[in-house]
């Protein structure tokens, strides 16, 4: 028997998110078998990484489209920000 487990769901800021649309470590956790669901709050997370992947591209030298489309496909439930919120410490 393990001595912890995962929890189900996880919380993504949009440095984690950033991360895994350009193929950073934190796309492990979301292409991992047993990686719990990421939720992020829509109005808040996709916008915060839909501003800056642009430049984020620039900088990196890569394709802002290809970059759009990677985080497009990243396995995120988006969620309002209050479903989850209580759970906060």
């Amino acid at each position: 028997m393990p001595t912890s487990q995962l929890p189900a769901e996880l919380v993504a800021d949009a440095n984690v998110v950033l991360s895994a649309a350009i193929g950073g470590r934190a796309r492990l956790v979301f292409v991992h078998p047993r990686a719990p669901r990421i939720v992020g709050a829509a109005a808040h997370i996709a916008d915060e990484v839909t501003e800056h992947l642009p430049a984020l591209a620039r900088r990196r030298r890569l394709d802002d489209s290809e970059l759009m489309a990677a985080f497009g496909l990243l396995p995120i439930v988006w969620q309002d920000v209050s479903v989850y919120s209580h759970r906060q410490p």
